[in-house]
């Protein structure tokens, strides 16, 4: 798709996750059975489930979520994920799911910035294909990128383990980065009840 996002610093990491968004338990099992082997998988039954794992877990490369689903469907989470103000959310490969091969919605997901529309059922040897396609793309576009002024290449390319670890996150400190990171124009939750 042109002016699709480039591949995303998270999915070049060597261990970049596969998340699969869908309420529907059935179907996320579905997809888990064709992508395990392949990729790492994680699984979010919600939309509102996998914003909060889109913030906090730099480790997710590729996003396949459901569009209809209560709360915040597909095309809320997409409209999120793309006005996101964090560069390594927003530029994530985003594939929308469908149980038909609508074309309204098919438009209008891609109009939003899905990088690709999947009619569930199709098999998933196509979308695994182009997961590791996406995936490996982001690990070249990673392994090309400069070294900052000022840091020794050894150092940029110094595995994860040498960075401090990070105090754990309180729900407090997650709810707060999850409101910074919300599109300006998302709908706030009313405060006055």
């Amino acid at each position: 798709m042109a002016g699709a996002p480039g591949p995303s610093a998270a999915a070049s990491a060597p261990g970049a996750s596969v998340l699969v968004v869908d309420d529907s338990r059935f179907v996320r099992a579905s997809l888990v059975r064709g992508l395990t082997g392949r990729f790492r998988i994680q699984q979010a039954e919600s939309g509102e489930r996998a914003w909060e794992l889109l913030l906090l877990d730099d480790s997710i490369g590729v996003v396949l979520s459901d569009l209809s689903m209560p709360g915040i469907d597909g095309f809320e989470l997409l409209r999120r994920v793309r006005g996101s103000m964090l560069e390594r959310v927003r530029e994530l490969p985003f594939a929308m799911l469908s149980g038909s091969d609508d074309a309204a919605q098919r438009e209008r997901a891609l109009a939003l910035g899905a990088d690709r529309f999947v009619v569930k059922g199709d098999g998933v040897g196509e979308l695994a294909d182009w997961i590791e396609e996406r995936l490996s793309a982001a690990r070249e576009a990673s392994a090309d990128a400069p070294v900052p002024v000022g840091v020794r290449a050894s150092e940029a390319a110094a595995p994860a383990a040498a960075v401090p670890a990070q105090p754990p996150i309180t729900l407090a400190a997650a709810a707060a980065a999850a409101a910074a990171a919300a599109p300006a124009t998302a709908t706030a939750t009313a405060t006055a009840t």
